[in-house]
């Protein structure tokens, strides 16, 4: 008992010298603050964490995008991403940090650590509050912070952000279109089928770029391209 005393005062004493990473003051449009979440109830949330060797990566970037260079279409691997990119010491600072916390799961994936928790804990890592927010349409609802998250100072410009925390995603205006990753066949428009595709796997295809910026469905597929051109906005 008086270790586990000793132990919440020293997590105590860490907080306070805390700087504000991200925070709400209300719900955003179309969502409403219902009841404060259960300190029982699960909650999964991700550390993402800061890249280093961007002008190193970069330069890599576009030497492997070149046609002229000796390592045209030299792929790297996620395991080579992430060894250029990672800044030494960030993940295992943070590791120290969570291993504070009974976490019921954490897992390590590129430049970012996913963590599972009761939402006391969560409150207790991050100082703050969790509400349940419904959407006022689809009633929906998420369990996210009211009020500000803060960490140790140590991880100020560290870490980034935290996923699954503050954020809200409830653009389904594509997902009809989502591949579903369990199928791994090819399709041309006319064979598309609604059945394929499911909003549990939002990932980009085809025919979902197709249909968003009117490509005819007539256009011509050069079959030996190994680089493929994808457009964001």
């Amino acid at each position: 008992m008086k270790l586990r005393i000793f132990e919440l005062l020293l997590i105590g004493a860490i907080l306070t010298q805390a700087f504000v990473l991200q925070g709400r003051g209300g719900a955003p449009k179309g969502w409403k603050v219902q009841k404060r979440s259960a300190p029982s109830s699960d909650l999964t949330y991700t550390f993402n964490l800061r890249y280093c060797n961007a002008e190193q990566f970069d330069a890599l970037f576009w030497d492997i995008s070149n046609p002229k260079s000796d390592n045209y279409a030299n792929y790297l691997t996620r395991e080579e991403v992430d060894e250029i990119t990672s800044c030494p010491g960030d993940k295992e600072a943070l590791k120290s940090f969570l291993s504070q916390f009974e976490l019921k799961e954490v897992t390590e994936f590129g430049n970012a650590i996913r963590v599972s928790s009761s939402i006391k804990i969560a409150e207790q890592m991050l100082q703050t509050e969790f509400h349940h927010f419904q959407h006022t349409d689809s009633k929906k609802t998420y369990i996210r912070q009211l009020g500000d998250v803060t960490l140790p100072n140590e991880f100020e410009g560290v870490v980034l952000f935290i996923t699954g925390v503050s954020d809200f995603f409830h653009d389904n205006k594509y997902a009809p279109l989502a591949f579903d990753s369990k199928k791994k066949t090819s399709m041309q428009s006319s064979e598309y089928d609604p059945n394929m595709f499911k909003i549990t796997d939002p990932y980009v295809n085809p025919f979902l770029l197709q249909t968003k910026y009117g490509i005819p469905s007539e256009a011509l597929v050069a079959k030996n391209n190994s680089i493929g051109i994808a457009a964001f906005e």
